[in-house]
């Protein structure tokens, strides 16, 4: 009997691309219409694992299960879960994880998860620009036959759309791919939420090599989220990256208290298939509008520092210093005895 075939691995089809629609021509005498402002964000969230201590169990027992709550997850089965709308340009909210990625690579003829996410980025740019600028086109041609103009709504503190940019880059390599890609780049403002808060850790008290020995409950202690080593060494990256550039433009917030709806994340009771869903559901819309109430503040911040300093019609150049490093220990003393959620300068 010949050999079996080995399995081919399996490969996350590509979600098909928005299309960019034709641009509404002007008659004419109508005209010219200029173009509205246009603006969008990126917040990156880096998946962090909370340990929370469950519920006994209704047969009893002295331990209560450890289990893990992965936000990234529950947000993204929340935004897959919900019915898409008959436009999707309606939602002003965008999630892009690692499998949307990998599929977007491979469907580029291979290649980084970085470019992946160049491709989905400006296709959803272009085609969301190309419908602000068709519906001032319409309004346009509308007031000048003297019809009603359609509705128009303005974007919610400045921003047309924001992409939720799920766990990547989440390494210093991927970081180090997203930097030569050129992707922070791209949009107008770019935030890293960082997820904080408690989490349980679980210790044996025993030397498992032994086993002889009657082994005593597991020891539980909280302790601090770490933060993720990916947002360390963006945070430094931001700090030289030079004046103008699109690392220049970035910043990192926290997201506070995580672990206060990873414990009702795994408290949510649920029996069945449905009721399961319905769970995922409410609990990664709760993460979603927590790190969605944060990070706005700071996309707002960073839109309106980008259009005070077009405003700026005199430009002063500091020197740079030349001589001896300066002894800045005061005032590292001083910064560094303020709370991250009492400070509002954009990192």
């Amino acid at each position: 009997m010949p050999p079996k075939k080995a399995a081919a691995k399996e490969v996350p089809q590509a979600s098909a691309l928005p299309s960019v629609e034709d641009e509404v021509e002007l008659p004419d005498g109508i005209g010219p219409v200029e173009d509205p402002p246009f603006n969008y964000a990126i917040i990156h969230v880096v998946e962090t694992s909370f340990g929370v201590e469950g519920e006994l169990p209704p047969e009893g027992g002295e331990v209560r299960p450890l289990r893990e709550v992965k936000p990234c997850q529950l947000m993204v089965a929340k935004f897959k879960s919900d019915p898409p709308p008959d436009d999707q340009l309606q939602r002003s909210t965008v999630v892009i994880d690692r499998e949307e990625l990998t599929s977007l690579a491979e469907s580029e003829g291979g290649g980084s998860l970085a470019k992946g996410l160049r491709v989905r980025v400006q296709r959803e740019r272009d085609v969301r620009r190309r419908r602000k600028i068709n519906d001032a086109r319409r309004r346009a041609i509308a007031i000048a036959s003297g019809e009603e103009a359609p509705s128009h709504e303005e974007p919610h503190q400045g921003v047309d759309f924001i992409v939720f940019l799920m766990d990547y880059p989440s390494a210093s390599e991927e970081l180090d791919e997203a930097v030569t890609e050129g992707i922070f780049d791209l949009p107008d403002s770019w935030v890293s939420a960082c997820l904080d808060g408690q989490t349980v850790i679980e210790e044996q008290g025993y030397d498992a090599a032994s086993p002889e020995v009657d082994a005593p409950p597991p020891e539980r202690h909280q302790e601090a989220i770490p933060t993720p080593e990916v947002l360390t060494k963006l945070y430094a990256a931001i700090h030289d990256a030079e004046v103008g550039t699109g690392l220049s433009n970035c910043t990192i917030c926290s997201v506070h208290d995580c672990h206060a709806l990873a414990v009702i994340a795994q408290e949510e009771p649920a029996e069945g298939e449905a009721a399961v869903a319905d769970s995922v559901s409410t609990i990664g819309a709760a993460f979603f509008e927590k790190v969605l109430s944060t990070a706005s503040v700071e996309v707002s911040r960073r839109l309106q520092f980008a259009e005070w300093m077009k405003g700026i019609k005199r430009h002063i150049d500091i020197p740079v210093h030349q001589g001896s490093p300066l002894d800045t220990r005061l005032y590292d003393r001083l910064a560094s005895a303020i709370d991250v959620s009492h400070q509002d300068v954009p990192v």
